[in-house]
């Protein structure tokens, strides 16, 4: 079973400890067929005796492989062999070595199939001693989707950064993020390759608005023009109510019956309350259809509803009523 979560994995960084033998790298390197994968690496040597660091002398990359108890050494297919350590970047096949004989043992391998998934092995050479280390691979058949990160509360008008991540970076085959939304907005893009983590970042920052409450957010994976893969979140974008007046007529006689209906376009969380008010001054109705019988010139004025939810007050727009004077 494939795992992309970078919570889990990736944030934690493999730390090989052994006496004075330190290698660091990410626990697992994810990636997809045809892409590549780059390894970031460290390691230390340091010699118990004189208190100095050695220099390495050969690297090698091993695929499937096992330890023969015969020859007392690893055997399995060799990806990389090394042994001349004269230059950097130095390159076998589909593997390539950026690091270096001090301190960086950092590899690239370009192309990557779904068949290289597993452990590979790092074995480095100082005179007689000797290190193993194993490098997790998880590659998909295909690209795997980003992850997006949603704050716990989004509210109206308020700013809001939205985190896109990709457990993937690989200089060789580069990927960029590209978001949805079309709105003003600021997006910042960051690719970390350290011994902790490997990951492809897209920070989005806006000011939602309250219509922006249930819309989907799409953030893609592309290389070069080509979608690889994408995910989706819809918004859940806290609100005070939003309100409309329908009235059955702006301008009566006197006698004559209005109705105004409030009507709440949208609400999050729902309205526990509604209230009219005439002139500024409240009513008695609470209820979202206000009735006027019989109406006489005192009833014009300047009506609005308004309701509550637990952010706050919304009120609609005033509607204007005038009652003319009905002559004998």
């Amino acid at each position: 079973m494939n795992i992309h979560c970078p919570w889990l994995l990736l944030t934690l960084g493999q730390v090989a400890l052994f006496d004075s033998w330190t290698v660091h790298h990410p626990q697992t390197i994810f990636a997809w067929e045809g892409a590549c994968v780059w390894i970031p690496c460290q390691y230390k040597r340091l010699n118990r005796q004189v208190n100095q660091v050695h220099k390495l002398e050969k690297v090698l990359l091993y695929q499937n492989y096992t330890f023969d108890n015969n020859s007392k050494d690893f055997k399995g297919i060799v990806l990389y062999n090394d042994t001349k350590m004269e230059s950097s970047p130095s390159k076998h096949g589909r593997v390539t070595f950026h690091g270096d004989r001090k301190d960086n043992c950092t590899l690239e391998i370009h192309p990557i199939h779904a068949n290289d998934s597993g452990q590979l092995g790092l074995r480095m050479v100082w005179g007689e001693d000797k290190w193993m280390e194993h490098v997790s691979l998880n590659i998909s058949a295909t690209p795997f989707p980003p992850y997006i990160m949603v704050p716990t509360e989004i509210q109206a008008s308020q700013s809001v950064t939205l985190t896109c991540r990709l457990n993937f970076a690989c200089f060789g085959y580069p990927v960029h993020l590209e978001w949805s939304l079309k709105k003003p907005e600021t997006t910042t893009t960051s690719t970390t390759t350290t011994v902790k983590n490997v990951y492809t970042e897209s920070n989005l920052t806006f000011h939602p608005e309250w219509m922006d409450h249930g819309k989907n957010v799409t953030c893609q994976v592309l290389h070069s023009t080509q979608v690889l893969s994408e995910n989706t979140v819809r918004l859940d974008v806290k609100h005070i109510p939003q309100l409309t007046i329908e009235a059955s007529s702006r301008e009566v006689r006197t006698g004559d019956s209005v109705t105004m209906i409030c009507r709440v376009t949208s609400s999050n969380p729902d309205y526990s309350k509604v209230s009219w008010v005439k002139d500024g001054h409240p009513l008695q109705e609470q209820e979202l259809t206000l009735t006027l019988n019989n109406v006489t010139k005192d009833k014009s004025g300047k009506y609005r509803c308004r309701a509550f939810n637990d952010l706050g007050l919304g009120q609609s727009e005033e509607v204007a009523l005038t009652v003319l004077c009905e002559f004998p």
